[in-house]
């Protein structure tokens, strides 16, 4: 519904990077049964290769990815930023715990840090405040699908939370 109050022509630029980064969510958070943390990492960074090859011209078979890539190319977004946040979202699934909250927090920024970055930049958004209130927002998202997620975390042996600041 908050998109609905975007510009029109912003809009489908919004979409895309949000389905950029939902599929990555969803490698790490819903995998298929029998896929392996070496699969689902695997998976994330042919993600990464598929659009690195579309932001050179050579058009992704994924209509998510054709979506990222066209945003980034009309926008003229730093595709880094995309690496940045394949990166993190890597070494977020592949750290099965962290000692603290303090440890999360860091964690959390550095993967949201690339996602507000672009859409500031989407945005058209140079004021410190502003880039400021989209991270915040963006971190503040990104703990609230953590805890969402806690319950199929466990499952999987991953616990995002220590047990000592869950208390």
């Amino acid at each position: 519904a908050a998109l609905n109050k975007l510009p029109n022509h912003l809009q489908p630029h919004v979409h895309g990077l949000c389905a950029f980064d939902r599929i990555l969510i969803e490698m790490i958070r819903n995998p298929k049964p029998g896929v392996t943390t070496k699969d689902q990492v695997n998976a994330m960074l042919a993600w990464q290769q598929a659009f690195e090859a579309g932001m050179a011209d050579e058009l992704p078979t994924n209509i998510y990815l054709q979506a990222a890539v066209h945003s980034a190319k009309v926008l003229d977004l730093n595709e880094n930023l995309y690496t940045n946040l394949v990166a993190s979202r890597v070494k977020e699934h592949t750290t099965k715990k962290y000692a603290t909250f303090a440890s999360l927090s860091k964690q959390i920024k550095a993967t949201t840090k690339p996602i507000s970055v672009l859409l500031s930049n989407l945005l058209s958004l140079e004021d410190a405040k502003s880039q400021k209130a989209i991270q915040q927002l963006a971190e503040a998202g990104e703990l609230i699908e953590l805890l969402h997620d806690l319950p199929k975390s466990l499952k999987r042996g991953v616990n995002y939370l220590s047990v000592a600041d869950m208390k």
